[in-house]
């Protein structure tokens, strides 16, 4: 089995069209930064220092590409049935998401927290071993990676939505942002928590949200447990797109996939 590891063209997940494969949940963070919308007649001020919250964690978000998608079928088999185990008893463990890329059948997503970054040389050391007991069949052939501390944990209320444990199905979007120059993003963490959050984090269907930097801007992720969920976040988002304009380039990087595994007690409370 060869192994090559490449970096993705920054657009390959981006959705085009409708539907789920569209881009349903690429619209609400997509549009809440938006190169058209109007500046806030207030935005946060650059120039402001910010005060960066303490990290609940760290956060390690990978896509893996393999040769087929018959070969993700056979690595999901594999991360179910052993792999999840592994990774749930690494040091710091607070969750960890795998998900099948909406836009590419052959591409997974997969979302690790633990509690600090120097408990990621365990899940490297696991992830090495999973990949080279892979059947000989899969050949991995290109691998993204973003990293960074957890800064925002977004926690569904109970009576809304099932917690996340153990869970199946569901969607998961994430877009990768890419903040304008002088910014980096951390300036626009004050009305992420204080406006968006509440307001998408109070729709049905709304199963958690994590949110770190990264070298160049930042990274949002947020967790449904269905498609109609995610279809109604899309207005509340578009309507608060205002607020952050001028922060990030407006053009960041979907990635959509739908849940094969999920357990993340940090957005239970649990971790």
């Amino acid at each position: 089995m060869s192994i090559t590891t490449r970096s993705l063209n920054r657009r390959q997940f981006t959705v085009t069209a409708a539907g789920i494969a569209a881009g349903v949940f690429a619209l609400p963070l997509r549009g809440t930064f938006a190169q058209d919308a109007t500046p806030s007649a207030s935005p946060v001020a650059a120039a402001t220092p910010i005060a960066i919250p303490t990290a609940k964690g760290f956060v390690s978000m990978r896509v893996r590409t393999v040769d087929s998608a018959e070969s993700l079928a056979t690595v999901n088999a594999a991360v179910r049935d052993g792999f999840t185990e592994t990774i749930a008893a690494l040091d710091g463990y607070a969750g960890y998401l795998v998900g099948d890329v909406i836009d590419a059948p052959a591409a997974s997503l997969s979302i690790l927290v633990l509690g600090d970054e120097t408990q990621v040389a365990g899940f490297d050391a696991a992830a090495q071993t999973f990949v080279g007991n892979l059947p000989a069949e899969v050949t991995v052939t290109g691998t993204e990676s973003w990293a960074g501390d957890l800064l925002l944990v977004g926690t569904p209320e109970p009576e809304i939505a099932t917690p996340v444990a153990a869970l199946t199905t569901g969607y998961v979007a994430v877009r990768v942002h890419h903040s304008t120059e002088g910014n980096t993003g951390l300036e626009i963490l004050p009305q992420i928590t204080n406006d968006f959050l509440p307001i998408v984090s109070a729709l049905p269907g709304f199963l958690g949200y994590l949110w770190f930097p990264v070298a160049g801007g930042f990274v949002a992720v947020t967790l449904y447990d269905s498609e109609a969920s995610a279809i109604a976040s899309n207005d509340a988002a578009t309507a608060w797109t205002p607020n952050v304009a001028g922060y990030t380039d407006g053009n960041p990087d979907v990635i959509n996939a739908t849940v094969i595994f999920a357990d993340l007690p940090i957005v239970n409370g649990a971790a």
